[in-house]
């Protein structure tokens, strides 16, 4: 045996088919677009790890997704919108408006203070207003806070309202059903309604929604989903079954 292969052999690894990541991207993204339903790609998984996110931007994702600042730095060479996925701590807008195009949010002080940092640099920011379905994660709990909070939020100068959002089996282990997530299609329609506006994204939670979309049962309207393990590791987080593919 080589003294190279002796080495190779000595030393735990990981080891990381970038074809099977995209493949599994690739697979994804088709069977979301059946639903009308874009892929967010969550890079947090691997530490922002730019070859591999490279991999799902190259299997079709249509924006990348951390929740960490670090890693969405590390990718910002790549070309797709980026997406914070923590409410922005109020002493690092200055980087979150910087790296990120858009974040989510559900505390109108953090609002306020990325409104003020993308003055100071002179750029738009996009939010992505959370609501609570019971998971206790993040998000706001009630619809006249929600509708208090969007107000206040269209007044802000450089903030531009994208979307609402959910965060579910995080936390309090409540699973995404069709009627849960139908409240948050629901919620878009009274904003909608109630300021006049157009909401762009109505985002229906991460992997453990993905058996909505194989059973084709995702509440129309809900038209992004955040995903990284299914992508990485092939599984939907609900039950915990391999994904077909």
């Amino acid at each position: 045996m080589s003294h190279h292969k002796q080495v190779e052999a000595s030393y735990p690894r990981l080891e990381i088919s970038l074809d099977k990541i995209r493949h599994n991207t690739e697979t994804l993204v088709r069977m979301c677009r059946r639903s009308g339903v874009r892929v967010a790609g969550v890079t947090k998984v691997f530490c922002g790890h730019p070859m591999i996110a490279g991999a799902m931007v190259a299997g079709g994702i249509d924006l990348i997704a951390d929740s960490r600042i670090e890693n969405l730095k590390r990718l910002r060479d790549l070309k797709l919108p980026k997406m914070l996925l923590r409410l922005p701590m109020i002493s690092r807008v200055g980087e979150v408006v910087e790296y990120a195009d858009l974040s989510l949010n559900s505390e109108i002080e953090a609002i306020r203070a990325l409104s003020a940092a993308a003055g100071l640099k002179d750029r738009t920011h996009k939010v992505i207003l959370m609501f609570d379905l019971g998971d206790l994660r993040e998000g706001i709990f009630d619809q006249t806070e929600m509708l208090r909070t969007v107000e206040e939020t269209l007044q802000l100068e450089r903030i531009i309202v994208a979307g609402i959002g959910t965060n579910l089996t995080c936390y309090g282990g409540v699973i995404p059903t069709k009627d849960n997530l139908a409240r948050l299609v629901e919620l878009r329609r009274t904003i909608e309604r109630r300021f006049d506006i157009e909401l762009d994204i109505v985002s229906g939670g991460n992997s453990s929604s993905l058996h909505l979309v194989e059973e084709q049962t995702v509440p129309d309207g809900i038209n992004q989903l955040r995903l990284g393990e299914s992508i990485v590791l092939g599984r939907e987080t609900a039950y915990g079954h391999q994904i077909i593919g």
